[in-house]
């Protein structure tokens, strides 16, 4: 008899059927020697007839039915672990972004804070920038009148030894003009 639950490299099956065309034959063998049932039953061998070979595959068809649905809801459950780790994990990011993101908004707030209301004014007001604009307009009017109302002064090399350079660098700016030299 062969063995083909203990078969190499075959995803051997847990029960093998033996299909008897003809159940007399099966009653009349089970009348004369009773332990075939009980030695069919230890080698993992159901022995069906044809009242029976329908009931048997709907059996093993509903088995195997139960067995797939059984190993889709593993994956279906291991799909949704990793989803679930994936989601607390973006939570996660989430929130230390938030606080980051409110931190930063905090920084904001000092710094427009320290800009307005600090020791030193930068900003005060649109009138701050008009008021040290029209200053800064002025002393620029009076330097460009200044520069232009400079004498120049020719100062010979000679006449530049005799006078005291230092006295005359306090009262107005001097332009020294070099010789000219052939």
């Amino acid at each position: 008899m062969k063995d083909y639950t203990n078969l190499l490299n075959v995803n051997s099956p847990d029960y093998v059927f033996i299909f008897m065309p003809h159940e007399f034959a099966l009653i009349t063998a089970q009348k004369y020697d009773q332990s075939i049932s009980n030695y069919a039953q230890q080698r993992q061998i159901i022995v069906v007839g044809p009242s029976t070979l329908i009931m048997c595959m709907k059996l093993v068809e509903s088995i195997w039915r139960l067995e797939k649905q059984n190993k889709n809801s593993k994956e279906v459950a291991e799909i949704a672990g990793g989803m679930f780790d994936q989601i607390a994990k973006t939570l996660n990011l989430l929130d230390k972004t938030e606080a980051s993101m409110i931190k930063s908004a905090e920084n904001i707030n000092q710094t427009k804070k320290y800009i307005k209301d600090g020791s030193t004014i930068v900003v005060n007001s649109e009138d701050s920038f008009k008021y040290l604009s029209t200053i800064i307009n002025d002393q620029i009017k009076l330097i460009n009148k200044s520069i232009s109302s400079i004498n120049m002064i020719d100062l010979s090399y000679e006449s530049f030894l005799e006078k005291r350079f230092q006295d005359l660098a306090y009262y107005e700016p001097l332009y020294i003009k070099k010789p000219y030299v052939n």
